[in-house]
């Protein structure tokens, strides 16, 4: 977690942004942009031992409309948490027992 100079905190995991009921709004170098739902995308991270930080998230993302066209992987230019409407969900969020357990994680 970060604050800004407001003194607002800000999720720097997509765990956080998840707990505090945020979206996480992914754009592209193209102009595309996609919004996932926060606990539907942590569940896919938590599931593969990915990374969900701020830093290391961007890594496994890829525009898949510009993968069509260039046939390579575009990483987008940056994420951002939002309080808009979800666009985008992968899979389901995960059960409660999951969930607590890293909350548990997650308050050590």
């Amino acid at each position: 977690m970060s604050y800004n100079k407001d003194g607002l905190r800000h999720p720097t995991h997509i765990f956080e942004a998840a707990l505090w009921r945020y979206s996480v709004r992914v754009d592209c170098r193209c102009s595309h942009m996609a919004i996932f739902e926060a606990g539907s995308l942590w569940g896919y991270f938590e599931k593969r031992g990915w990374d969900d930080s701020r830093w290391d998230a961007p890594k496994r993302f890829f525009c898949l409309e510009c993968w069509k066209k260039q046939r390579g992987k575009v990483r987008p230019r940056r994420i951002t948490y939002v309080k808009m409407q979800p666009t985008v969900q992968i899979g389901e969020i995960p059960d409660g027992r999951t969930v607590k357990r890293a909350l548990n994680r997650y308050r050590a």
